[in-house]
């Protein structure tokens, strides 16, 4: 990965049958989430559409491979077939784990949708990160947060900020690790 922590964009899984209008709202959401006294907003995740690897945007035009609300009509993702939130987050880091090194999304954090996501009044979308908070391991740390909040979240991603979240209470938010 480059020098800094994260590098967004962000894959962005949808791994259960849920409405366009949830992920357009999760889109929407996050991108206006992630502005902070004024900096630009930014489309931050890559919706995947594919499960394979050549369909992965590339590292030399990083700066285009945002999705953007709305999605398409007839989108359908590839990931959809998870029997639980767990077993779908775990596929997702798989793929990305497997992904070719010039793919130009983030390899270690990622987001996805599913329908505990569609069943959250204000939208909510799983962040993930594969490792322990060196980046190292396989264990997968994951926390559900409002999709809003997702853009500044992953935007300003930086060593100690998932513990910082994952141990802040008063959020309402609760770090899950499965073991792998």
């Amino acid at each position: 990965m480059p020098n800094s922590w994260a590098e967004h964009p962000f894959a962005l899984f949808v791994t259960s049958p849920i409405s366009y209008s949830t992920i357009n709202h999760a889109l929407s959401a996050s991108h206006e989430g992630s502005s902070v006294g004024g900096t630009s907003k930014m489309w931050l995740f890559h919706l995947m559409s594919s499960t394979s690897y050549s369909a992965l945007p590339r590292e030399h035009i990083r700066s285009g491979n945002y999705t953007s609300a709305p999605i398409p009509i007839g989108f359908q993702s590839p990931f959809v077939g998870a029997k639980s939130r767990e077993e779908g987050i775990v596929k997702a880091a798989e793929w990305l784990e497997k992904a070719p090194e010039n793919g130009a999304v983030d390899r270690k954090h990622f987001a996805v949708l599913d329908e505990e996501s569609e069943l959250q009044g204000e939208g909510s979308v799983v962040v993930a990160r594969i490792g322990d908070d060196e980046l190292e391991g396989k264990e997968v740390h994951w926390m559900e947060i409002r999709a809003y909040e997702a853009g500044l979240f992953l935007k300003g991603l930086e060593y100690g900020a998932w513990e910082e979240r994952a141990e802040d209470k008063s959020s309402g938010v609760e770090e899950h690790v499965i073991k792998r």
